[in-house]
């Protein structure tokens, strides 16, 4: 890295970067990531901890994976949310994420509930 100005300029440029290859895009490799992909579909439509799933895949960065598959299951938990009131029994930690997540993504939750 170079400082130049209140900037540290690097003296890799773009095309250098995207020039290098890596050893991990055989199809060996790609191969395993879907795998792994479908791994963690299937861990998606199990009822233990989806919420906290989804909340990890979004912190890892890759939920953009699962997109179908996280909304089917924050539709579920809205759709129920609003049919009775069993999540206001539930403990503070699952109140909580369940919250946030649908926030997030869009759906309207009450405050107050």
């Amino acid at each position: 890295m170079i400082l130049f100005g209140d900037q540290l300029i690097t003296i890799w440029d773009y095309d250098y970067i995207q020039s290098l290859r890596s050893e991990y895009l055989g199809e060996e490799y790609t191969g395993q990531v879907n795998k792994l992909k479908e791994q963690v579909r299937m861990m998606l439509h199990k009822v233990v901890g989806p919420l906290e799933l989804i909340d990890t895949l979004q912190r890892l960065g890759l939920s953009c994976h699962f997109e179908s598959e996280m909304k089917r299951i924050l539709e579920g938990q809205y759709n129920n949310d609003h049919c009775d009131d069993t999540w206001k029994e539930e403990n503070l930690y699952i109140t909580a994420l369940k919250f946030r997540l649908l926030r997030q993504h869009g759906y309207k939750m009450s405050e107050d509930n």
